[in-house]
């Protein structure tokens, strides 16, 4: 989730101009002299600096520059970095937009890619770190040996990533779609790296070197075509039990610290930069993730039994189902509120799972790849953890009823009209007017042998006539 704004961030940075460099196109040919180093590594989205303060340590003969361009998590960047031997590192605050103008042709050894926001959307392809527009600076920039080091948790975003540098002609050195598989203690692992890593979700890794002057052979398509054929169909390691117990735990545990950017009559939510918005009604929305919808809808008939008849809030999945998957738990909301879920994968159509998270307020469907599943219904949590009902709102806009307690009317159903002559008629809602004559009894016998005649008259009854004494 996106970082709650530091009120420090911008004057830390401006007090520390010697480590973050606030005009790094001054510097350009300079860098090795300046950091005292022979070999350069940049890295482009550095976030927390959790990567770029730990290689820098474990790399102290190399020069090391990390790019952020969000102030609130280059800040929390620059104080790591800052409370360690940083003589050899440096920090550009700045949007990498305008990275070929920081460094002079052939500077720079590698170029670090680790967990690039994947910008979704298809109209936002050139956003990407892995876009050919990038693509073309880092060949200026690089040396003739330099690399590029890419590493992801998004398989849309590596598949992407393999097929631009295919068409801008790099060379594919080291590939793997699981690189945590294996111990790799010469590259460190970030706590956003982590978190995947504890989800059983598989690591992308790749090293590209820049274009010689050789034209792609044959042989290269079909690599890389069997290969992406291959990604398409690559599971997560782990069982997908394990996998979606895993995602929505780690959802559930999540620090909430940010507000509500989408406000609508009935409720209000947040969603990470990484997930699209695609439409929405009053009581729904569509989101899309890695180029697929998901749907989120307010649960009004359960909001609404709740209010008015007490019922208790129910969050079972639909019953019947072939769930290849379930998973139920309790998350804290953003106002602190607990609140039970149940989430489940369901085999569908084309070797798609569809995936269903259920909470008090909503319910979330949409489809994905096994290997993406788990994630997605982790999303949801994160979702339905942000947001907030106006329970009221929702009755006013969608019942009449107020709320009424069964049993106190039942108590006071004989208190509310006593009837003027006892007849049960008097108790109907259109009771009809008597007047003498209108129900004649006279000559009935009853069961106990009492005659109608012998009934006495309702005193209160203005309608039939006492006789008198006289008579």
């Amino acid at each position: 989730m996106r970082m709650r704004k530091k009120s420090w961030a911008e004057p830390f940075l401006k007090e520390n101009p010697d480590f973050v460099i606030e005009k790094p196109e001054v510097r350009a040919d300079r860098w090795h002299e300046l950091l005292g180093c022979t070999r350069l590594r940049v890295e482009i989205g550095s976030g927390k600096g959790d990567y770029f303060t730990k290689m820098a340590a474990m790399n102290p003969e190399e020069g090391w520059i990390g790019i952020e361009k969000e102030h609130n998590v280059a800040a929390v960047a620059v104080k790591k970095a800052l409370a360690q031997p940083h003589e050899h590192m440096a920090f550009i605050a700045q949007d990498a937009d305008q990275i070929s103008t920081w460094f002079a042709p052939g500077e720079i050894d590698v170029i670090h890619l680790n967990f690039s926001d994947p910008w979704p959307k298809s109209g936002y392809a050139k956003r990407r770190l892995s876009h050919a527009r990038f693509l073309k600076q880092y060949e200026t920039l690089l040396n003739e040996n330099g690399q590029v080091i890419m590493k992801t948790d998004n398989p849309k975003l590596f598949e992407f990533s393999l097929t631009e540098f295919s068409k801008e002609n790099w060379r594919l050195c080291e590939v793997s779609v699981d690189f945590r598989r294996l111990p790799h203690p010469e590259d460190a692992i970030t706590e956003y790296e982590q978190k995947f890593m504890d989800l059983g979700q598989p690591i992308y890794r790749a090293v590209w070197q820049k274009k010689k002057n050789e034209r792609r052979t044959f042989m290269r398509k079909i690599t890389l075509l069997l290969f992406c054929l291959c990604l398409c169909g690559c599971s997560a390691q782990g069982s997908l039990d394990g996998r979606l117990q895993a995602a929505c735990t780690q959802a559930s545990a999540l620090t909430i610290n940010v507000h509500a950017d989408n406000v609508k009559d009935l409720y209000s939510y947040y969603v990470e930069p990484g997930v699209g918005r695609r439409n929405s009604t009053a009581s729904s929305n569509v989101f899309v993730l890695d180029n697929q919808e998901f749907i989120m809808n307010l649960n009004i008939a359960e909001i609404v039994n709740v209010k008015l008849y007490d019922q208790t809030q129910s969050v079972t999945l639909p019953q019947g189902e072939r769930w290849l998957s379930v998973s139920e738990g309790e998350f804290a909301d953003v106002q602190g509120r607990t609140q039970k879920y149940a989430a489940g994968l369901m085999a569908a159509a084309n070797d798609q799972v569809m995936v269903m998270v259920k909470t008090p307020y909503f319910t979330f469907t949409g489809l994905s790849n096994e290997t993406g599943a788990p994630a997605l219904a982790g999303e949801m949590i994160k979702i339905a953890r942000t947001a907030t009902v106006d329970e009221d709102a929702v009755l006013k806009a969608y019942s009449s009823r107020t709320k009424i307690s069964y049993v106190k009317e039942n108590l006071n159903l004989f208190e509310d009209e006593i009837p003027e002559n006892g007849r049960l008629e008097e108790m109907m809602p259109n009771k009809p007017v008597h007047t003498g004559g209108d129900i004649d009894q006279s000559g009935e016998t009853f069961d106990d042998g009492t005659s109608a005649d012998d009934l006495p008259l309702n005193e209160n009854d203005d309608d039939i006539q006492t006789p008198s004494e006289s008579e």
